[in-house]
Order: structure tokens, then sequence, then C-alpha cells
């Protein structure tokens, strides 16, 4: 048994190599050098075709809908224990009513006070009537440590009696389809006056403190941002899968930590209630905000089309954005990376080559389908593992552009080899016959000279296939050389070729095969050294 595997290993192994060695443009010439043009002319065809789908942006939808996939099916974190979001439910507002007093409010904000938090954040809008002139209120608004937000698309301004750095904007960027995936840090003007932070940058920029390390007129001065000494690249248009992103303002990709509550939660009723405890509080950043669908303060996130999850309250996405800044800040994970253009184009141009080059060289349909399906998996398995490493690159662009590369390269093979003979290159038997018949028109050849070559068989037989087929090619080069320029050279088939001329004249084409006959009858070489 083992016997006959070595001997079937063996064969199969010979069968490979010999389809290996058939390649080699020693033996098809012609066939390889169509082959390189081909491919060429796809890769231009195709890297034009790329810059105007880049352009419009049509492939940008499919590559978020792969990356919302890779962000939903990423292993669910543990919740972040620096963390505590004092959630405002439907049953808050049954028995708090809406909007929150501000007593009640004033009670949750000292009751958080009392239990030292390192930062405070309000995801409320208070530009209530009362709310200046409320006492309890106001003091706890002027806590050093809390940050409130306002609105800048619709004009909410913040909380009274909070200064100016220590509020932060709650907008949100959303994407075409209403799906948040970028965080928008900052949107400002030439000095501190005209420019607003985010909310999650302010909170995140408060439990840092010192070891932020921001300057904030360095980074107006130099518009790059930079939380204890690590850089944080503001988005471009063009980056991983987007093609014509609004990146206005400056902006991340964002890092999402988990669908469901990242964070430990309480509700706005248990704090009022004495449930709330030192140890969820001291030293821990703490967001309060509402999670109540009536309030309609819900968003999409990439986790909406895969999980149960449709929406997330903005108090949630806000918090995850504070995570990933604070995150990134302290070594402890990585912000998104991407190639640069030059990079995405070379990695598209290799899938186009590959393609083309592999519909040339494997004739077999199902081995041809397995071979791109191959492919295809392993241009989806490096975007999908390189994607783990937080480096996103395209990848619908080199999947789509390689299926075309096969599809073209396969529609000039078939082209090529119905009407070429795969030796020598030229028109073969039904493709010669096809260019005598008459067209409108046109003329057609008024003389056609048949060639046999002598021991041509013998050739073959006694030297080899290999010795034959190279005199048989160092024919037709030399009949090339000799020919006129309008003249059709075919070959017939075995040992025979064809000429179609249009000249008539007899002394003309007894000049002609004289000429043929004279560059013929010099030594041919089926191998170097071994004249015939």
């Amino acid at each position: 048994m083992i016997r006959r595997w070595l001997l079937a290993q063996s064969s199969q192994g010979g069968v490979l190599m010999a389809s290996l060695r058939r390649w080699h443009p020693r033996h098809w010439p012609h066939l390889f050098w169509v082959a390189i043009r081909s491919i060429s002319c796809s890769s231009l065809l195709l890297m034009a075709l790329y810059i105007w789908v880049e352009r419009q942006g049509f492939t940008e939808p499919l590559e978020l809908v792969i990356a919302d996939y890779w962000v939903a099916h990423q292993p669910t974190a543990e919740p972040d224990p620096r963390f505590l979001i004092v959630t405002i439910t439907e049953a808050d507002i049954h028995r708090q009513g809406w909007p929150i007093g501000n007593d009640q409010l004033a009670e949750v904000l000292k009751r958080i006070q009392d239990y030292q938090p390192r930062v405070v954040g309000l995801d409320l809008y208070r530009n209530l009537p009362g709310t200046a002139d409320h006492p309890a209120l106001a003091r706890q608004l002027q806590a050093a440590n809390l940050i409130a937000i306002e609105e800048i698309v619709n004009n909410i301004p913040p909380p009274p009696h909070v200064p100016r750095d220590r509020v932060g904007f709650n907008d949100f960027t959303l994407d075409p389809d209403g799906v948040i995936r970028r965080l928008l840090l900052f949107v400002g003007g030439a000095d501190a006056e005209q420019s607003y932070y985010s909310f999650a940058l302010r909170v995140s920029l408060a439990y840092l403190g010192e070891a932020a390390q921001f300057d904030e007129d360095q980074f107006l001065d130099r518009d790059r941002l930079w939380i204890n000494g690590v850089p944080f690249p503001r988005l471009t248009p063009h980056v991983g899968g987007y093609q014509r992103a609004d990146t206005r303002g400056y902006q991340i990709l964002f890092n999402y930590h988990s669908h469901e509550d990242f964070a430990p939660t309480i509700s706005l009723t248990s704090v009022l209630a004495g449930e709330l405890t030192a140890d969820q509080v001291r030293d821990r950043i703490v967001l309060i905000g509402s999670v109540a669908p009536s309030l309609k303060d819900l968003f999409l996130t990439p986790y909406s089309r895969y999980t149960e999850t449709l929406h997330l309250p903005g108090v949630m996405i806000h918090g995850q954005g504070v995570r990933q800044l604070v995150a990134v800040a302290l070594g402890e994970e990585r912000l998104f990376r991407f190639w640069p253009h030059w990079g995405e184009s070379l990695w598209l141009g290799v899938w186009i080559v590959v393609g083309g080059a592999i519909a040339w060289q494997v004739r077999h349909p199902l081995i041809l389908a397995g071979v791109v399906v191959c492919g295809g998996m392993i241009i989806a398995g490096t975007a999908g593992l390189l994607w783990q490493g937080k480096l996103w690159i395209p990848l619908m662009t080199p999947l789509l552009a390689f299926a075309i590369a096969v599809v073209l390269a396969m529609a000039q093979r078939l082209l090529y080899t119905t009407n070429r003979d795969r030796l020598t290159g030229l028109a073969n038997q039904s493709s010669f016959l096809s260019q005598l018949t008459p067209q409108r028109g046109q003329g057609v050849a008024k003389t056609v000279i048949f060639l046999e070559l002598d021991r041509f068989s013998w050739i073959r037989n006694s030297i080899g296939e290999d010795a034959g087929d190279q005199v048989l090619r160092q024919v037709v080069s030399r009949l090339q050389t000799a020919l006129p320029r309008r003249a059709l050279l075919a070959r017939l088939g075995g040992d025979g070729l064809a000429i179609a001329l249009p000249q008539t004249d007899r002394a003309s084409l007894m000049t002609l095969a004289e000429d043929c006959q004279a560059t013929l009858s010099r030594p041919l070489y089926p191998s170097p050294g071994q004249p015939i």
C-alpha cells in the first residue's frame, strides 16, 4: 500500500512538474509573451478603473459592511472597571419624571462626589429654567472634576456655572448609512475661544490629569493630537475601507469595546435610594446619561446589523470613546493603522497580476475555479488577520479586481487559442481560412503558397519533440523576416505552413520564393551547437 501511495505521489508530482515545464517560456515563447502583454494591458485597465471607482466611492459601502462584521464578531470584552455608568431608564423616568428635577440631579451629583470619583461626565442637557438659580445644583456643577455637554449642531448651550474648559460637545459623526464608526474629537478655529473639544476627549484628559501631558497651544498650532506622548493621527478621506469620508474636524476610527454594557451600571433611582457604594465610585470615571428608548438618544453602531443590540445609547458610545482614548494613551491598546495609498495600489496590482497569470496557466475549469476561490480566501484572510492586528486594508477592491482580472485573462486566452497556434503564435487553420474569405469593402489574398518541412516528423521522433518544436520556431522566424509585411503566414497543423500574398505577378512570386528558400537553406539548430 505504501509503495502504491509513493508511486501515486510520484505520478502526481511528475504531472505537476510537467505542467510547470510546459509553462516555461522556452517551450511556448509566443504564448508566454502574449500572456505577459495581456496581463499588462489588464493591469493598466483595472488600475485606471480602480482610480475611477475610488473617486466615486462605489465599494465604500461594501467595505464598511465587512468592517462592521469584524467589529460585531470580535470577542466580547469584560466590563472596564475604571468606569461606572449612572443610567436613566424608563423606570427612572416613570418615578422621577422628565426632565430630571434640579433637586434630584443635585442630590445624585452630591452622592457621587462624596465617594471621590476621578471625573464625572454629565451627559444631560441642563439649559432649563431655574437651573442657574438653584444653589445646590450650581455648587455641584462648579466641581473641578465635572465635565458637562453642549451640542454644536443644534446650538444647545452647556449648563450654567460650568467654565469653557470643562465643556465638551456630544455631537457624533455619522456615516451615510447612519452608523457611528468614527470618533470626532475636536472642531476648532484659530484660537481656543473658537475651538470645541468633544465630551469624550474632555473626560479623558480630566481622568489622565497631568499624565496626559496635553499642550493645548501646541495642539492648536500643529493640529496634531498627542496624549501622554502617544500620537493620535487624524483620519483622512481615503483610509482603510473609506474612499470619500467626511473627515472635517479631528477624527479617529472608533474601536468599540463591546456591544453589551462595556462598564458597570447603576440606575439613577438606585443612587437616590442610597445603594451606591464607595468601591463603585472612588477614583473612577462616572458618566451620567439616559438609556431610555423613549428619549431617542440612541444610535446605530457596527453591532446593529449583526447582533440583537440594534441601537446603543449616546452615553454608552461616549463612554466607549473615553475608554478608547484612555487605553491608547496608557499603552494598553493601539489605534487602527492604515496603508498609504501607494501601498493599497501595490496590493491591488499584485492580485491583478496573480489573477491574470492564473487564468493563462490553468485551463481546466474546475481547477481554475478552485484556484480562484483559494485566491479570494487568501485576500479575505489576510485582510481579516490584519484587522485583528489593528491594520485596516481594503478587501472588496482587490477581491473584485482579482476576479475581473481572471475573467479578462480567460477571455483573452480563449480568443487567442481559438485563432492562434500555441507553439508558433501564427494564425491557425480556421483563422487563416476566415481571413481568406472576402469581407465587404476589403480585398482578398490573390496567391496562397503551401509549405511542408521535409523530415520534420523524423526530427521529432529521433531527436525529440522539443528539438522539433525549436526547428519549427526557427523556420517561422526566418520566414517572417523574409516575407513582406502584408503577407499572412499560418500554421495548418503538423509541419504544414501556408502563406497568403496579395501579389499575382509571377516574377515577384518567384523572387519571394527564392528568398524564402535561401533563408531556410542555412543550418537549423534544434539545440545549441547542434546544426542540422
